[in-house]
């Protein structure tokens, strides 16, 4: 009887509680011109020609950051524009002999790994789920997969070589074709291969002239074009502002547990605390939290020391049992400011959408609260440390 008196007053050691953190982090441009054998001339924004010897596509969208957003449909347009190439007599010359007394076609060469699809051509990008769409309205099929007749000349090719390039229409996208990973930084987009222009005639002969290289330019600081991620940080759980975040809960005797019968939790010195994080997205951008331990109990919310552990630690969100593998959605975050860059838009160019962006928070403190939980028995005095691992998750 003594004995057993003893052991009702040994005390469990203070139990060690260790948090982790797991953050998951669940981008606009004036074509200019350019040609080899041939000189062709896009307008720039104010209008006036530009051309050089290649085809240059140099940036006339504003530039500036696209916060990825992942509810957006493929072919979301981040940035939309057409252009409408112009024409000079005698501009395009050193066709060739194969050519001359033949009507000039004018056409666009896809790059390795772009994709062909009717009178469109998506070329990669270095991001993956970002791509530059050029479009050709009344662009036809050449018999090569790869190519499109973007236009024909009405007037034939001299008897030395000499003709006139005929002016096209050209859509310029750059669209999302996919999931874009995350990524802590912010990241430039470059499309580092665009194809060519050649010239054939209109009975399939092609022109032995030198082709037209398409070039994306966007080197200078004007013409930078940025894709973000949003993410996410744990800006403090209770004092402490950096994982793991460490807590250690006052001792219990096992008396204590004496009112609980078979499993259930105790008050008696339970730790009350909370959290609070900091994202950086657009107002659509949902954070959203899920909750785990090392080692489940079959309640919710409770984490053991070890596998079918007789005592552990159970974890309450708004003084709510947390259920583990759960998504909760519904978290206090307001987004800060509002930026004119990173619009997105239906395919259909028109429904443009510039959402709510910055860093929002941190939030409104979310209360905490760890406590002790009867798994079984015995309970066996001593100490013990409990994981729980928090998720972040942005989409």
């Amino acid at each position: 009887m003594h004995m057993y008196q003893f052991l009702k007053n040994l005390k469990i050691y203070r139990a060690l509680i260790k948090v982790m953190f797991t953050l998951i982090c669940g981008g606009m441009f004036s074509p200019l011109a350019q040609a080899g054998g041939c000189i062709m001339q896009l307008n720039t924004l104010d209008g006036s020609p530009s051309f050089t010897q290649n085809f240059r596509l140099a940036t006339v969208f504003s530039a500036g950051t696209w916060w990825e957003v992942g509810t957006l449909p493929v072919d979301s347009l981040m940035s939309d524009r057409t252009f409408q190439t112009m024409f000079r007599s005698n501009n395009c010359f050193s066709l060739g002999l194969p050519l001359r007394n033949k009507l000039l076609k004018t056409v666009y060469e896809a790059p390795p790994g772009a994709t062909v699809t009717g009178n469109s051509v998506i070329l990669p990008s270095n991001i993956p789920g970002v791509g530059l769409r050029l479009q050709f309205p009344g662009a036809t099929s050449m018999p090569q997969s790869d190519m499109l007749v973007v236009s024909t000349s009405s007037a034939k090719v001299s008897a030395v070589g000499i003709a006139t390039t005929p002016s096209f229409s050209l859509r310029i996208s750059i669209i999302r074709t996919g999931p874009i990973p995350p990524s802590a930084v912010v990241r430039k987009v470059s499309f580092p291969a665009a194809g060519a222009f050649r010239y054939y005639a209109d009975d399939g002969t092609p022109s032995p002239a030198d082709s037209n290289p398409v070039v994306v330019d966007v080197s200078a600081a004007a013409n930078t074009i940025s894709i973000a991620s949003p993410n996410c940080r744990v800006f403090k759980i209770g004092s402490q502002t950096a994982s793991p975040y460490v807590f250690t809960l006052n001792s219990v005797n096992v008396s204590d547990f004496d009112g609980v019968t078979g499993t259930g939790a105790i008050t008696t010195s339970q730790l009350d605390t909370n959290w609070q994080f900091s994202c950086e997205g657009t107002s659509l951008n949902q954070p959203q939290v899920s909750f785990n331990a090392s080692f489940p109990g079959t309640a919710d919310g409770v984490g053991l020391p070890a596998s079918g552990s007789p005592i552990g630690i159970q974890l309450l969100m708004n003084n709510t049992p947390v259920t583990f593998g759960h998504t909760y959605g519904d978290l206090p975050w307001t987004p800060l400011g509002v930026s004119t860059s990173g619009q997105f838009s239906k395919d259909d160019g028109v429904s443009w959408l510039t959402p709510t962006v910055g860093n929002g928070g941190p939030n409104t403190p979310i209360p905490l609260t760890f406590r002790y939980y009867k798994n079984g028995t015995p309970l066996v005095p001593g100490a013990f440390s409990v994981n729980f691992t928090i998720t972040i998750n942005v989409i």
